[in-house]
Order: structure tokens, then C-alpha cells, then sequence
């Protein structure tokens, strides 16, 4: 019962794969991704969160602009004036630099197929950051900063959320409204870094043969799992991490309060 109130709207996307994928607490995925119930953010994603609204003006899912904190004494945090001064240099010379060209931003795609075996509508929902143009092209532009771009895996291909990348370009090409031609857009992470370096990065992630079957497969994936966790009921999975911006933290009798002894060897 409660996984076909979860089907009513699409629900399956490339954050919640992601979770999934990190066995993320099915009750605190029961409540963000079924109830569609905000979570509170932590310091790298609410830094995250304001260089994209410094950026391009977008305010995400919340509609509010983000709430910059103080230090205790009134003053800002150097984080947020580096945040500033990135997000100048970004809008007024990368972005021209490259080619690139904001149209719309906050911008949802819905789709979907069907599952290949029990052919069941699987909805996909993806929300892009920054729809665009680089150099022309249709492309989705995805805004992410981070406090250390040297050592944060950006650098490594292999360390690159490809899963986001795939998902997003799939659904703009399903989507007729926003691509009328049906051309397989481009995508790119433009990446700020926070630290005293200021330094930025670039990054193109390429479609291949293989991206179509690894969207199809990573959605029926969650498709099954989010079946199964509804079966039981969205169980608990809680720790320390998990639970802090959890919307049901304040109400969950299994929630922890207190980091968990770290073990080591």
C-alpha cells in the first residue's frame, strides 16, 4: 500500500539510485523520497546549495534562498566570501569563456519506461541544475562546489558520479518539450572549490552505447528495492550520520543522538 502511494508521482531518480546503492535508511528514504519531506542539509551541501543560488539564482526545491550562517561574533564565514567571489568569476568569465549559456534552471524532467520483465511503468524524475547551451548544444549543466578540489576525486574519472550524468542526459532526450530535436544533450559538472586556492574544474561526461542500458538497469534496480523495503514495511537502518537532517528524526523511537565508537585496528 504505501509503495503505490509512492508510484502516484514520479520517484525514481538518480539521487535516490544513489542512496539506494549506500543502503541508505529505508525509513529516512521512505519520508524524503515517498512523503517528499524536506531533510536539513549539512555544511558541504548548504555551501553547495548557496554557490548555486549565488550563481544562478536558483532557490531548489525549497523556494527559499538559502539561509548563509554567522559566526558567533556576527562576522561570515571565509568559506562564503570565497562562495561570492567564485560565483563572480564563474558568471562573468568562465561561463563566457566556455560557451556556456544558462536557459532555464531548477528545471524537472519526468519520463519513464517499462519494466522489461513484468512491464510495469517505471517513472523516472530527474531535476537539473542548470538546463543550457554549451557551444551551441543542449546540454545539463550540473553546479557542485566542494572544500577541496584537489583531493575530492574529481580529478579521477573514476571517482565521477557517471550514474547523475547518464540519467540526466537520458531523460532531456525523452523529453519533447524541452527537446523538441531529440539530440542527445551534453552534460557537464563546473565544480568551484572553496579552499584558498579558487580553483575550478571543467567536466564533460561523454554518452555511450552502454549509458542506456546502465539508466534502464540502475531504475529497475531501485524500482525492485523500493518494492521490497515497502513489503517490509520501510524498516530502520539508523546511525549517527544518517539520522542528523533526517525529517523524522525528532519522532523516530530508533534514531541515534550519539556518534557510534569507532573501531579501529
Amino acid at each position: 500500500m504505501l509503495y503505490e502511494n509512492l508510484l502516484r508521482k514520479p520517484n525514481i531518480s538518480q539521487s535516490l539510485v544513489k542512496e539506494l546503492r549506500h543502503e541508505v535508511c529505508p525509513r529516512r528514504i521512505y519520508g524524503v523520497y515517498g512523503l517528499g519531506l524536506p531533510t536539513t542539509p549539512n555544511d558541504s551541501q548548504l555551501r553547495g546549495i548557496y554557490f548555486e543560488y549565488k550563481l544562478t539564482g536558483s532557490c531548489g526545491k525549497s523556494g527559499e534562498p538559502p539561509q548563509e550562517p554567522l559566526q558567533k561574533n556576527g562576522k561570515r564565514y571565509v568559506d562564503f566570501e570565497r562562495l561570492d567571489q567564485q560565483a563572480v568569476f564563474f558568471r562573468d568569465e568562465l561561463f563566457p569563456h566556455y560557451g556556456i549559456e544558462i536557459l532555464g534552471t531548477d528545471v524537472v524532467v519526468s519520463t519513464g519506461f517499462n519494466h522489461p520483465d513484468t512491464g510495469e511503468n517505471i517513472a523516472v524524475k530527474c531535476r537539473l541544475d542548470v538546463l543550457g547551451r554549451v557551444n551551441g548544444r543542449l546540454a545539463v549543466i550540473d553546479i557542485k562546489a566542494t572544500a577541496d578540489l584537489a583531493n575530492g576525486g574529481w580529478r579521477n574519472p573514476l571517482g565521477l558520479d557517471h550514474t547523475q550524468a547518464y540519467f540526466y542526459m537520458w531523460a532531456l532526450y525523452q523529453s519533447e518539450s524541452l527537446n523538441p530535436e531529440g539530440i542527445m544533450p551534453d552534460f557537464y559538472y563546473v565544480v568551484a572549490d572553496w579552499s584558498p586556492r579558487m580553483d575550478y574544474e571543467v567536466i564533460k561526461v561523454e554518452w555511450n552505447n552502454g549509458s542506456f542500458w546502465d539508466v534502464r538497469q540502475a531504475a529497475t534496480e531501485a524500482h525492485e528495492r523500493m518494492k521490497q523495503m515497502a513489503a517490509e514495511e520501510y524498516p530502520t537502518r539508523p546511525s549517527y550520520q544518517q539520522c542528523q537532517g533526517c525529517p523524522f528524526a525528532d519522532t523516530c523511537p530508533d534514531r541515534r543522538q550519539f556518534k557510534e565508537v569507532r573501531v579501529v585496528w
